[in-house]
């Protein structure tokens, strides 16, 4: 066997190879209680079916199929839609290498990319093990963090005996922050107050009282917003600004007073009723961002509801260093906390676009949300993990889960060592020289890595994320929110948004793009979009409208001539004057291509004349150059990202760009390569995005050079 595990997606040729590996399983144990090994047919249809929705995956060494898992519908009806019952088979002589480990980890991030909370697994379960059955695999599962749940006795019968069956399931939040935490739980439990609708005869005298409450609620607000911006900056601490003009609404004011005049009723009771209406109507709309405005609506009405009670505001200076869990948390009560007695958020409900979650990641506090909880079980003081890397919540862990937490804790101290040694400064050598030092992400909630890290910008912002684990195109609305959601965050710090790179070994059903002797060289990225502009105009529709948000740059994957630049750039003239037309803002950004393939950079000269910037992409450059396949395991003593070929096709790009004084920069792994940073400064590199984690690497490189 060789050294690298390689995973994949499944597709149907794999059936007799794959069955192959299930065989002996159901010939010889009763972990499946099926009778009869099945057809090389009914394994590709099982194949096909299930990648009609979920993820069936393949680990593969020296090219050998090695192990294979897969999800299934938990139950049909659409309730159940957030669930999963997870399958997993590893070949005999391959087992306890951690295969079974890698396939599930990759499998759960697919799962969480599809908004999967629960994933649960179906395993067959003997009273004493035998030759056919042990309890091995409820041994495995409980190490990846799944607990048992239930067991259905003697249900299985096979081999001339009975079997049990338990069910252990797995919760998988939404990870909002990806740092890890330990410590004890404090489980947030709200007051459910009844507000009473009474009967009142002086209408004149309620809605002063409701007045005066109000001006309570504005002052409130604004000693929040100083406290947020303290600990959130301006951009974030904007949300109680909001806050206060979402409470001084004219609709919103208008229907509190007109039910309090019209039906005589009690100021509470009309906040309240006003709330809900107002929550439920931004609840219902079909843009996601505005769904979430529903929470703040609530977080306004209910303020305002206990001000006219006379409620008091809960006293946070006595909680101890606790994992907050709750059913939901408003954006007051994120700020309100100390944040050094907050090592966690874990939420039951929530958004990844709610201003409570991107309190959380401004903040720099791990938070998952999503997380099916059962509150009313969960006990104040039991020891928890956040494990906001896997987005994994463990209550009560293990001592082994507890080893892994405590490391991973260990690693991002030493990360936060050197973000405080190079945090705030530029990245220039000592010689004077400036050399942007950007940051790769995949998803709007990485940006939090992207500011923890102190990067520059963004140079590598792969909008793939919205097209993925789903089964149509993402619209314009969601692709706008989405850039427009980034830009605000980053406040002016430059996004370079690479348009959508689909193909290779990224592949989406619904785009019938068929199956590729030679997919990495095939109908990918930039010739999708050219040959299918309509899919090409959505995005940049939502592209130059987010432009006007932030300091945004569009970037063209896998361009090979001046052909293409000019076909792209028509096609912007057009959505240009559309957005014209219906009277849209928008705004015509920074555009750049990556320089991929050979092509690209013996035309660099000439394609410099016609876009703003370069960004290299050496990982499909060094396999390109080099005529290797970079996932090819068995040519790894031949795949060489160092040599000198490469290098000088980077050297003779940035020659091309200078010449007509564009700049250029490296989005490829090698520009994480600290070995290599004083050459391509050298070279004349004038930007460096990397993973957010190795943005302070690279910058203490370039302020160490001369």
């Amino acid at each position: 066997m060789g050294k690298e595990l390689s995973i994949r997606t499944a597709s149907a040729e794999d059936a007799a190879g794959l069955l192959e590996i299930y065989r002996p399983y159901v010939e010889h144990t009763a972990i499946t209680f099926e009778y009869e090994v099945p057809t090389v047919g009914e394994f590709e249809e099982r194949i096909t079916n299930t990648l009609k929705r979920y993820p069936y995956l393949v680990a593969e060494k020296d090219h050998e199929m090695v192990g294979y898992a897969y999800v299934s519908p938990f139950k049909e009806r659409a309730a159940y839609d957030w669930s999963v019952e997870t399958s997993i088979y590893v070949r005999k002589e391959a087992k306890q290498q951690g295969i079974g480990r890698r396939l599930y980890d990759r499998l759960e991030q697919i799962l969480r990319q599809q908004g999967i909370l629960n994933a649960n697994a179906c395993i067959a379960y003997p009273q004493i093990e035998d030759e056919y059955l042990t309890k091995d695999s409820v041994r495995f599962h409980e190490k990846l963090g799944y607990e048992m749940v239930g067991t259905f006795h003697q249900c299985g019968y096979k081999f001339g005996r009975w079997y049990d069956m338990v069910w252990m399931e797995k919760y998988i939040g939404k990870s909002v922050y990806k740092g890890t935490a330990i410590g004890p739980v404090s489980v947030l439990k709200k007051k459910d107050s009844l507000v009473k609708r009474i009967h009142i005869d002086n209408t004149a005298e309620e809605l002063k009282r409701l007045d005066a409450a109000k001006e309570r609620t504005m002052t409130q607000l604004g000693q929040l917003y100083e406290k947020a911006l303290q600990e959130v900056g301006e951009v974030n601490a904007a949300i109680f600004e909001v806050h206060q003009m979402m409470l001084e609404d004219d609709d919103y004011q208008d229907a509190i007073h007109s039910m309090i005049q019209n039906e005589e009723v009690n100021a509470e009771y009309a906040v309240a009723v006003t709330g809900d209406n107002f929550a439920e109507m931004f609840a219902n709309m079909d843009d996601e961002y505005m769904q979430a405005r529903s929470a703040d609506v609530r977080d306004i009405s209910n303020r305002l509801v206990r001000n006219l009670s006379g409620e008091e505001q809960i006293d946070w200076s006595t909680m101890e260093p606790s994992i907050i869990v709750a059913d939901d948390l408003t954006p007051s009560e994120t700020v309100q906390m100390d944040k050094s007695k907050i090592l966690a958020f874990v939420t039951v409900h929530g958004s990844t676009n709610s201003h409570t979650a991107i309190l959380a990641r401004m903040m720099n506090i791990p938070a998952l949300i999503g997380v099916p909880l059962e509150l009313e079980k969960i006990h104040n003081g039991t020891r928890a993990i956040v494990d906001g890397r896997e987005a994994v919540f463990y209550l009560d862990p293990e001592e082994e889960q507890l080893r892994q937490a405590e490391a991973a804790q260990q690693t991002e101290q030493r990360q936060r060592s050197l973000l405080a040694d190079y945090k705030g400064r530029e990245s220039v050598t000592k010689s004077g020289r400036k050399v942007n030092v950007y940051a790769n992400i995949g998803s709007v909630s990485d940006v939090a890595y992207v500011l923890e890290n102190d990067a520059e910008g963004i140079g590598l912002f792969r909008s793939e994320f919205l097209y993925l684990g789903r089964d149509s195109l993402p619209d314009e609305t969601e692709q706008f929110n989405a850039y427009r959601q980034v830009l605000q965050m980053m406040a002016g710090k430059k996004v370079i948004i690479r348009t959508l790179d689909i193909g290779a070994d990224k592949n989406v059903d619904y785009l019938g793009l068929g199956k590729e002797d030679n997919p990495a060289m095939g109908y990918r990225a930039i010739r999708i979009c050219l040959e299918q502009p309509e899919i090409f105009k959505t995005q940049l529709r939502a592209l130059l409208r987010a432009a006007k948000y932030g300091t945004l740059a569009i970037m063209y994957p896998m361009i090979i001539s001046v052909e293409e630049v000019l076909d792209i750039q028509k096609i912007v003239a057009e959505v240009a004057k559309e957005l014209e037309q219906e009277k849209l803002p928008y705004a015509i950004p920074e555009q750049g291509i990556m320089i991929e393939t050979p092509a690209a950079v013996m035309m660099s000269e000439e394609l410099a004349e016609h876009v703003d910037f370069f960004s290299i992409g050496t990982n499909d450059l060094t396999q390109y150059t080099l005529a290797i396949d970079r996932q090819n395991n068995r040519l790894d003593r031949f795949y060489n990202p160092h040599h000198e070929a490469v290098l000088r096709m980077i050297q003779m790009t940035v020659d091309g760009a200078h010449k007509h004084g564009k700049w250029v920069g490296i989005c490829g792994e090698l520009g994480a390569d600290t070995t290599l940073t004083t050459r391509f400064v050298q070279m004349g590199i004038d930007e460096l995005s990397v993973a957010p984690s190795m943005v302070l690497n690279v910058r203490s490189k370039i302020c160490e050079m001369e």
